[in-house]
């Protein structure tokens, strides 16, 4: 329980209740470190990590992680130097205008993109604008990373919960 005394249970079926009525569906997650956790998937095969940290009881994460396929991982490689720079720079700044937190250390291993939401703000409509925040910055790197390369966006895969901050 939190210091509003509302529980980890509580927030973890207002926010499957939210999913479940904008049609996402779910599948469980348990990972050590979280009181609960699930992978939502849309309509149109998007999917986003949820959950809340067990440390943090006041939070609700969400997020999401990009993986290159072994092509594209290849082909962002195969750039000279500066291009390389200047694609990984190109992202970086479009992730920082949607303000999310995200990891792009090394954008060839993986890219994670996240939002907290506390507590306090936890409504509907906080919670999906936070929600739109994380897949607007998995679009935006799918669409940079597309451009670059003229292929087809590379896919977005949320692997549990990772590093992004």
């Amino acid at each position: 329980m939190n210091t509003a005394g509302i529980t980890a249970s509580e927030n973890r079926t207002k926010v499957q209740t939210w999913l479940m009525e904008e049609g996402w569906s779910l599948r469980e997650e348990n990972p050590s470190g979280l009181s609960w956790g699930f992978v939502a998937t849309d309509r149109n095969n998007r999917r986003l990590a949820v959950g809340q940290p067990i440390d943090r009881p006041d939070q609700i994460v969400i997020q999401a992680m990009l993986i290159l396929s072994p092509q594209d991982k290849q082909r962002f490689i195969g750039l000279p130097e500066k291009e390389r720079k200047d694609l990984t720079m190109k992202i970086v700044s479009g992730l920082l205008r949607t303000e999310v937190q995200f990891d792009a250390n090394d954008p060839t291993e993986m890219i994670g993109i996240a939002q907290r939401i506390y507590e306090d703000g936890l409504t509907k409509d906080a919670f999906f604008q936070r929600y739109d925040k994380v897949l607007n910055g998995i679009i935006l790197v799918m669409l940079e990373m597309s451009h670059k390369f003229s292929t087809p966006p590379p896919e977005a895969i949320p692997i549990g919960f990772g590093t992004a901050k």
